[in-house]
């Protein structure tokens, strides 16, 4: 009965820890619905045939960036199971391609990363 009282009003509990549910949950971003990854997906193998038939091919490395992008996100290409250690809900986290070029997610979260570095470092962060 101590725990029921320490509740706010309005505020839900977990049952099983009486701990503050969250209001918010996990929500996994879905970039294939995204315009950019419907144009990659679209044009990619196009793209790559018609710079080949020119005499321009893309290099190694760039075509590489493209198809990790599109593998970036999807629980197809592979995921973790996660829980909540509040309430335990559990959820599914797709892995990431960590590319530094086409992927807008994966590009913003190494952007911060730097910025971080910098801002507590004074330096970058420098990967070898």
């Amino acid at each position: 009965m101590v725990a029921a009282s320490l509740k706010r009003p309005g505020q839900r509990t977990s049952p099983v820890s009486w701990r503050p549910i969250p209001q918010q949950r996990y929500a996994r971003r879905r970039p294939e619905r995204t315009s950019l990854y419907q144009v990659i997906a679209r044009h990619l193998e196009s793209w790559l045939a018609e710079r080949d038939q020119c005499g321009r091919p893309i290099r190694h490395h760039v075509e590489e960036e493209f198809r990790r992008f599109l593998s970036c996100g999807l629980l197809c290409f592979g995921f973790a199971r996660a829980n909540c250690t509040i309430c335990g809900h559990g959820f599914l986290v797709a892995f990431s391609c960590k590319g530094r070029g086409v992927c807008p997610s994966c590009t913003g979260r190494r952007m911060a990363q730097t910025a971080d570095s910098i801002q507590r470092c004074g330096e970058p962060m420098v990967r070898r």
